[in-house]
């Protein structure tokens, strides 16, 4: 049967609201499970009638019996106030956010930790997000399908929908190497080597601190230089404090 309008739409979500938070949140604990449509269905529909009958039994006495009280009065009225009918469609909404809330909470209680699913592609944060601190542009070492092995630092990639869209780009300087070959530097004339996400077997990330960051301290690199000149003349049998 198709609704005849978007206030039996919006019940009808409003109903199942529940379950969809529930079933949401269950898929990001437990991504292994595979499932029919038919028992997800079934698992909304549950949740969310537990969870609804659950909230009325708390807001009859509070909410719904003196609602319930003035229907009588609203038959009886020759011109029903727009302000009641109102009202009754408010304690529709307040019972269903409490419902919703019901499942939210309990669906946390249920799953705890850290979800294992995240909603950012992994490709995304290893090549942008997991850097260490005062890194430069990761360097990355791309095996293809073939055996083809590329060296450089990531200049950009896409995040298309589509698989076969997606590229990534690397830079100077550039390094190869083939199937049963030695690493050969690419001229600097070649500035940059595309390569299709689909023709990638693997990919190493190595997050390239800048040197300026080991600059902190000069003085005790200082002084560690002149410690290993004073143990290397004494292991050496030439220790003289005039030379030093």
């Amino acid at each position: 049967m198709i609704p005849d309008s978007v206030a039996t739409v919006v019940g009808f979500l409003l109903l199942l609201a529940p379950g969809i938070v529930w079933q949401l949140d269950r898929d990001r604990y437990r991504p292994s499970l595979k499932e029919s449509a038919f028992l997800e269905l079934s698992r909304i529909i549950l949740v969310s009638l537990v969870a609804t009958v659950t909230v009325a039994v708390l807001l009859v006495p509070i909410m719904w019996l003196p609602l319930l009280d003035r229907v009588g009065e609203l038959r009886e009225a020759v011109s029903p106030n727009l302000d009641d009918a109102m009202l009754f469609v408010f304690a529709a909404g307040v019972h269903s956010m409490a419902a919703t809330g019901l499942a939210w909470a309990t669906s946390r209680l249920a799953h705890s930790g850290p979800p294992p699913i995240v909603n950012e592609r992994v490709w995304h944060l290893a090549l942008s997000t997991w850097h260490a601190a005062g890194s430069a542009n990761p360097r990355l070492i791309v095996e293809l399908l073939d055996g083809t092995i590329w060296k450089g630092p990531r200049l950009a990639f896409d995040a298309g929908i589509e698989d076969e869209s997606r590229w990534i780009a690397l830079g100077q300087p550039l390094r190869r190497r083939r199937l049963n070959e030695q690493f050969i530097e690419i001229a600097p004339t070649y500035q940059t080597v595309l390569i299709p996400e689909r023709e990638i077997k693997s990919i190493q990330v190595a997050s390239v601190v800048d040197a300026s960051a080991n600059q902190r301290y000069p003085s005790q690199k200082s002084s560690f230089r002149l410690f290993q000149r004073i143990m290397k003349r004494l292991r050496t049998n030439h220790y003289s404090p005039k030379k030093l």
